[in-house]
């Protein structure tokens, strides 16, 4: 042992995970769960478990801790996923167990422990004087698509948004100390194949805190300069013909009876439905990737003016945003003219929603106020140019946030900015003569002012629609308590914290959001959109008249297409709600849905407090009160898989 000088402390100089033997590491993480690995990263900061071989030269190789608990934990993983092929290998054999080749355990499957070691080791890399990272990001995007295979899907996307976030804080530490780093590149690469929408926008928000570095990953591999054209319109240079091995089935059958012939028709029948499948969902495979790229860069670019701190120039964040804004808005034309209006509104909805993400940010010390106003001032223009419903709402989230002073408790001016909440929004809304506003976006307005006016943004707006659904959430701060996060509206917010007037709000923007997304490929999405522009200036019938028509309740059997339940006026071609095995953005929770049957109750004292008298939204007065509770019984009904027999749903 020898005395530290500089603090007074005995420490010795042998690290002690080099004190211990490997295999006694190797069955501590085989036992142990979470807290083992929050304990390891702990260590890797500590005095004693720091990296040294920044000024150690002499230390004998595997001594340092650092690099020796980061491959142990890369082997670990390595381990638990070989475990979970070969446990699934076994229960495809013998279903005796009936776990589809998980174990019993409170930590959680191999897979999900996988997921969370990785974690730990990019975290405990970081701090290595020569970190690996490249080489453990290629090992997370080689077993990305397995990491999935059997999981729960909330369980699976909290470890996955997890490990995004400690990829995204090391990609960081790293740039930070000079290293050079593939991580953004990387993630943008699993970002592209991964399903769930809430995952690739965490890897969009690391990548838009990541700075100049995160910028030039994107610029040379997305090529931020414009959006990837996603529906291609031309053809294949030949017809797709017949299958290779088809011509010998044919040959073989022409000396055959009438029995074997019809049996090769149906066999080769069956083949060529197979080979048509095959066909469309490769197709559809290539646009959802390019779709997906192209709204993690809308998503990421308004971050990246906030945070590069790179004045406007050719190959900046501000020049490529305001090109991609003017593809969004269709004041430039793409060079092949292969992006159509549905295109666009898609586009300018994932802009929309990239300018929320970069206004939820507080001012800091560090902040860039000029990419500030300029943030500001290209949202203003967007929005004045947009006429599509939800990129108004968006935007006006943005520019509400935004507008709120960083100390809540200033006083409210008595004239010049801020002074006049309600004209401030009517400014920001206002549109040409002639055209009407979308009810929900009327709707948002007014809950807009009063965030400006009591200055509770958590309370009236919300970041990701289907992240605050997912969650009951907790309160921020009290009225009274300074504000010391650095977001408007933290991640750990949901539904419950909104005002009830907000949380009806929400819970029918997701309902016509995902009415209106499904589980499409972007051909069809676009499409719709398309469809609907003309019509934006009211709601489906499904939502504002007759509920009974989206039948959210249905057998996997009964799989309707939209507008099978449309009526003639209608013409939005939107109901039924999609059924319960299609990729959705969300799946409303049981207590969510019961939430809203009770808003929708005779006797709400509460609501009454906040001056709220009326059980229905002003959107929804043309629907019968017992309707629209019926409706969300049947969504209760939907999150609990209860047997669409046994509700009492009507046309059953």
């Amino acid at each position: 042992m020898r005395q530290s000088p500089a603090f007074g402390l005995c420490v010795d100089p042998v690290p002690l995970l080099a004190r211990l033997t490997k295999d006694h590491i190797r069955r501590a993480l085989r036992q142990g769960g979470r807290e083992l690995l929050i304990a390891c990263t702990l260590h890797s900061r500590s005095l004693d478990g720091r990296c040294r071989c920044g000024y150690r030269r002499t230390d004998p190789a595997g001594s340092c801790s650092v690099s020796v608990m980061r491959d142990l934990l890369r082997e670990e993983a390595g381990h638990l996923l070989d475990e979970a092929m070969r446990a699934e290998k076994l229960s495809r054999r013998s279903r005796a167990t009936g776990l589809d080749g998980q174990s019993h355990d409170d930590r959680g499957s191999a897979r999900l422990r996988a997921l969370r070691i990785y974690g730990a080791a990019v975290e405990i890399d970081s701090v290595d004087a020569e970190p690996r990272q490249n080489e453990l990001f290629d090992e997370i995007k080689k077993h990305w698509a397995e990491f999935g295979w059997g999981q729960d899907p909330e369980a699976l996307r909290e470890a996955k948004v997890a490990l995004v976030g400690q990829c995204g804080a090391a990609a960081r530490r790293v740039a930070v100390t000079g290293g050079n780093t593939w991580a953004y590149e990387k993630l943008f690469e699993i970002g592209r194949c991964e399903p769930d929408y809430r995952v690739r926008a965490a890897i969009a928000q690391e990548a838009g805190s990541g700075g100049e570095q995160a910028y030039k990953a994107l610029a040379v591999y997305e090529h931020l300069e414009c959006p990837q054209h996603v529906v291609s319109d031309g053809r294949p240079p030949k017809p797709p013909g017949e299958e290779p091995a088809r011509q010998p089935f044919l040959d073989w059958v022409e000396g055959q009876g009438d029995r074997e012939r019809r049996a090769v028709v149906r066999l080769l029948a069956r083949r060529k439905e197979r080979y048509e499948r095959m066909a469309a969902d490769s197709e559809a495979l290539v646009e959802r990737e390019k779709w997906y790229a192209n709204t993690m860069c809308a998503w990421a670019l308004p971050m990246l003016v906030d945070s590069t701190m790179m004045s406007r120039h050719l190959g900046s964040p501000r020049d490529d945003l305001e090109r991609w804004i003017a593809k969004a808005t269709g004041t430039a034309v793409a060079p092949d003219g292969t992006m159509g209006q549905g295109n666009r509104l898609a586009l300018g909805v994932s802009l929309a929603q990239g300018f929320k993400f970069a206004a939820n940010r507080r001012l800091c010390p560090h902040s860039d106020k000029e990419a500030r106003q300029f943030l500001v001032k290209q949202a203003q223009d967007m929005l004045r140019r947009s006429t599509f419903w939800y990129t108004r709402m968006t935007l006006l989230h943005a520019l509400t946030l935004w507008s709120l002073p960083d100390d809540v408790h200033a006083d409210q001016p008595l004239r010049g900015h801020g002074a006049d909440p309600r004209g401030q929004v009517r400014e920001w809304l206002a549109l040409a003569e002639g055209q009407r506003e979308h009810p929900l976006v009327v709707a948002a307005g007014k809950l807009a002012v009063r965030a400006l006016q009591t200055r509770r943004p958590e309370r009236f707006l919300w970041i990701d629609e289907a992240g605050v659904a997912c969650e009951v959430g907790t309160e921020v701060s009290s009225p009274g308590e300074q504000r010391v996060h650095n977001l408007w509206i933290p991640p750990s917010t949901g539904w419950s914290t909104l005002d009830p007037a907000a949380q009806q709000l929400l819970a029918d923007v997701l309902v016509l959001a995902v009415l209106g997304e499904r589980g499409y490929r972007p051909k069809d999405l676009f499409r719709l959109l398309e469809l609907c522009c003309p019509e934006n200036g009211r709601l489906p019938s499904c939502l504002s008249r007759d509920r009974t028509l989206l039948d959210p309740v249905r057998a996997v059997e009964r799989t309707s297409q939209p507008d099978s339940n449309c009526t003639g006026e209608c013409g939005m071609n939107m109901c039924p709600y999609p059924a319960k095995v299609e990729n959705l953005r969300v799946e409303f929770s049981e207590v969510f849905c019961l939430h809203q049957q009770d808003l929708l109750r005779a006797w709400q004292p509460g609501s009454w407090l906040f001056l709220r008298f009326r059980r229905e939204a002003p959107w929804q007065r043309r629907v019968p009160v017992a309707g629209l509770r019926r409706f969300w019984g049947q969504m209760g009904d939907r999150a609990r898989d209860v047997n669409p027999e046994d509700t009492d749903a009507p046309g059953r």
